[in-house]
């Protein structure tokens, strides 16, 4: 009798959770595997652009995540070099961006599971750009350099974390949304599989 009890707790959390707990392991799974790996492909897809050869090395760490070490082999102007450093992180927020958009879509449709994963994948793409703001050093600081626009790192720093800041405060004022509309769907669901039975 006990253990019947504890799986129908148990069937009843997953019931009522799931979605959530599913799209924790998707933002997760997002910011440590998948976006990195997005943010590699646009530094080559920019060596590409600009028919440049280069040696790439990719590696997953437990504790680093997926990271990547691409280097040019052809000499690049500094304009060229700053869009090669700043095109992983300019593919990432975009990527994170246009999830953001699908939620909205997907929520007027209303697809509500669906919204919330892509809560969950934009939210992941945008802390994952967010690190790259946060670090001294890396593509954002290397492009900065580049361009002798250094000194002003601070501020162009700031105003991104400030960005990718307030679109997560979006994201989660959807999110929230996204689930009391949920919970409605599903009381509505329960009254009337009462009515029937």
């Amino acid at each position: 009798m006990k253990r019947t009890r504890i799986w129908e707790k148990l069937f009843e959390f997953v019931y009522e959770y799931g979605a959530i707990i599913a799209g924790v392991m998707v933002l997760w799974i997002t910011f440590y595997f998948i976006a990195p790996l997005i943010h590699e492909f646009g530094h080559i897809m920019m060596l590409k652009w600009f028919d440049c050869n280069y040696l790439a090395r990719m590696d997953i760490v437990l504790l680093r995540s997926f990271f990547g070490e691409i280097y040019e082999t052809c000499s690049l102007t500094s304009w060229k070099q700053f869009l090669v450093y700043i095109s992983g992180v300019t593919i990432t927020l975009i990527v994170g961006i246009i999830f953001a958009v699908m939620d909205i879509v997907l929520t007027r449709k209303h697809k509500i599971d669906s919204a919330i994963f892509t809560i969950f994948f934009s939210m992941g793409f945008l802390l994952n750009t967010a690190v790259y703001f946060l670090q001294g050093t890396g593509d954002i600081g290397y492009a900065l350099e580049i361009m002798n626009l250094f000194e002003h790192g601070t501020v162009i720093r700031i105003l991104g974390i400030g960005f990718i800041g307030l679109m997560q405060i979006i994201l989660l004022i959807s999110l929230h949304h996204d689930a009391e509309m949920e919970i409605k769907r599903r009381e509505k669901l329960l009254e009337k599989y009462h009515h029937e039975f």
